[in-house]
């Protein structure tokens, strides 16, 4: 390239890069054809003179984020690039950048659902604004009524400024007869009634370890084993699958205060959020049962479910 055509190609460069100008505009400048400009850019790449730099998010795995996205089909795939020394720094991030995704993706015309978790827990600390929209509590309580996840939709809540429903109410109770008395009370039946209204999502996925579900270590040694003798892989919102993602029913349906797997799957948008090595399996069945529509996750468990 001699001096004249580098000083075109520079000036070529210079006004479809950086001041936008068209191929047809450029070439009407210069008195050249539009595919005399597309060749001056190829070779302008090709020779070093231009080079293109992507200031690329180094906390996200973009190319595999790509990827997951496209095998599962997803409308958003979030993998972190980490590499995490421990799990509760692994559940922080993944927090973070489900706060973000939920933030950047919820209307006014949303209503919010949220799942009890301790990785959605810091979801809703890492939140800073919402849309004003309504908030619902998916599930009761695992673990102390006073400390969970009421106070979890409340963060959610006090984000967008908007009503909250939550359920104060164990998740798992003595039996049928006390789930319904209790789904009967009136600040209870509100948030059920708004359940099938929900459009977006926030969710953790427990797996089949008792480490690895917050609904798993509220269960008798009996309930554990039922699950494990009907092959659960994962659960959602206290709702047991199998690796295949399909439910498994249980006698203790009948006393989980939960919304139903049937309306869950029913929700447009599910924002998933899990990671970690004893998650990996539980993510791969939860993708398979048509809950999840979007994922944050870690770098080794997409590279799990990408084979």
């Amino acid at each position: 390239m001699g001096p004249a055509e580098r000083l075109l190609a520079i000036e070529v460069a210079r006004e479809y890069y950086l001041n936008g100008l068209s191929k047809i505009e450029i070439g009407t400048r210069h008195g050249i054809s539009r595919f005399k400009v597309a060749r001056i850019l190829e070779e302008s790449l090709e020779s070093g003179l231009v080079k293109i730099q992507i200031n690329e998010d180094r906390t996200i795995d973009s190319e595999l984020s790509a990827r997951l996205q496209d095998v599962y089909g997803l409308r958003h795939a979030l993998v972190l690039s980490g590499p995490f020394a421990e799990i509760s720094s692994c559940r922080a991030a993944l927090g973070k950048a489900a706060a973000e995704l939920l933030e950047e993706v919820a209307t006014e015309q949303d209503v919010i659902g949220v799942a009890w978790g301790r990785t959605i827990d810091v979801v809703a600390e890492a939140i800073r604004a919402l849309p004003g929209c309504r908030v619902v509590q998916m599930t009761g309580v695992a673990g102390s009524v006073e400390n969970s996840s009421i106070n979890l939709v409340r963060r959610f809540a006090q984000a967008s400024k908007g009503a909250s429903l939550p359920i104060y109410a164990p998740l798992i109770v003595s039996d049928e007869q006390a789930r319904a008395v209790i789904a009967r009370q009136a600040e209870i039946s509100a948030a059920i009634a708004e359940w099938p209204a929900i459009t977006l999502a926030v969710v953790a996925i427990g797996s089949a370890s008792e480490a690895g579900s917050q609904v798993s270590a509220v269960l008798t040694a009996a309930e554990r084993e039922e699950l494990k003798d009907k092959n659960m892989a994962c659960e959602i919102c206290a709702l047991p699958m199998d690796k295949d993602g399909a439910f498994i029913q249980t006698s203790l349906a009948e006393r989980t205060l939960s919304i139903p797997f049937s309306v869950l799957r029913a929700i447009p948008h599910v924002i998933a959020v899990a990671g970690g090595p004893d998650k990996h399996h539980a993510v791969l069945a939860a993708l398979r049962s048509g809950i999840v529509t979007s994922l944050v996750t870690d770098r080794d468990t997409a590279a799990f479910l990408l084979g």
